[in-house]
């Protein structure tokens, strides 16, 4: 079992090379003692691996397994057999369409690692998966059976060997993520000094309009994501009976960078100095009138283009689109290195 005390990445790689501890423990103790020093990558990476993925269409290459495909099938009687059947031909079809990673000989093993672990110590056996109704449905239009024929479940099956090379590999991966992790900490001499470094995170203030509860906690995701890097404030995370005018002064001047979240409504107050977006609003083009050249104040479109969500005072300036969910890990990559080294 691993220690309590805290650990850094020379310890944690050590432990895991000589198996005294789990690979998932690897990955949950990375994530509390050396999150300072990932990449957003990284970090998101090691909360698939951790978690699992959500989205079976969007997991590492190494997580399709090879497999065969199984059918229940009931005679007129009602007895059951299991039936492997031959993917060879829809296999070739979907390769030929360019949809390769969609071929029923591929298990997507979304699951997290932890229980991939588990499954491996049996040492033989088989992991399964079934179908759903849709690919079920899909799989039976290939095969010609008898009339009336009754069919159960669908499901993959891939054998254990599989699943401790695809555990393999995330271990492989890690332990290159450890060692790029261990010259960063060994520059700093002291924990005194790595205190230090992590006290001086950037401040982030996030400035945006309150709408709709999908957008207000599409924000507040950001912000906690964030947080996993920098100092983050948003005026939803202040105590009550707060004189918000005089948080939000100190956060448009303070702060080292601030993120403006925009929409159409936001142009619109932040046009009408409506509200807090309009005072904020205030308080960003006066600075901005003042320094012409600052970086400091960075748009974000969430809803909308940069002719109907940019403020009028925003000009040209470069921002980010965030409009697409399915590019957010990028786009957080993006904006991570973008206020880490500017």
């Amino acid at each position: 079992m691993y220690k309590n005390s805290r650990m850094n990445a020379n310890d944690i790689l050590s432990q895991l090379i000589l198996n005294q501890i789990t690979i998932s423990q690897a990955l949950l103790l990375t994530k509390s003692y050396c999150l300072q020093y990932l990449s957003v990558e990284s970090n998101v990476w090691i909360d698939h691996e951790i978690r699992g993925y959500d989205n079976a269409m969007q997991i590492p290459a190494y997580r399709l397994l090879e497999c065969d495909l199984y059918i229940e099938v009931f005679n007129a009687l009602g007895n059951m057999t299991i039936q492997r059947l031959d993917t060879t031909h829809i296999s070739a079809y979907l390769r030929d369409g360019g949809y390769e990673s969609s071929s029923p000989e591929k298990m997507h093993v979304t699951q997290g690692l932890e229980s991939l672990e588990e499954l491996s110590k049996k040492g033989s056996g088989s992991l399964n998966m079934y179908l759903n109704e849709g690919l079920k449905n899909m799989i039976l239009q290939w095969y010609n059976f008898p009339k009336h024929t009754r069919f159960g479940r669908i499901y993959q099956e891939s054998d254990i060997a599989y699943v401790k090379n695809l555990i393999t590999k995330v271990k492989l991966h890690l332990i290159d993520i450890l060692q790029k992790i261990t010259p960063m900490e060994n520059s700093y001499t002291s924990n005194e000094d790595t205190n230090q470094s992590i006290s001086n995170k950037k401040k982030i203030f996030i400035s945006y309009g309150w709408e709709d509860e999908q957008h207000n906690s599409w924000v507040h995701s950001l912000a906690d994501k964030l947080g996993e890097y920098f100092e983050v404030s948003i005026d939803v995370k202040q105590p009550l009976g707060l004189d918000v005018n005089h948080f939000m002064e100190i956060m448009v001047s303070k702060s080292d960078r601030v993120l403006m979240i925009l929409t159409p409504m936001y142009k619109k107050k932040a046009d009408a100095r409506e509200n807090g977006v309009g005072y904020e609003s205030v308080l960003i083009s006066d600075e901005l009138y003042r320094n012409q050249s600052t970086i400091k104040f960075i748009p974000i479109i969430r809803k909308g283009t940069k002719y109907i969500s940019y403020p009028k005072y925003m000009g040209n300036r470069l921002g980010l689109d965030m409009t697409d969910d399915t590019k957010f890990d990028t786009n957080l990559q993006r904006l991570v290195e973008d206020i880490r080294y500017n």
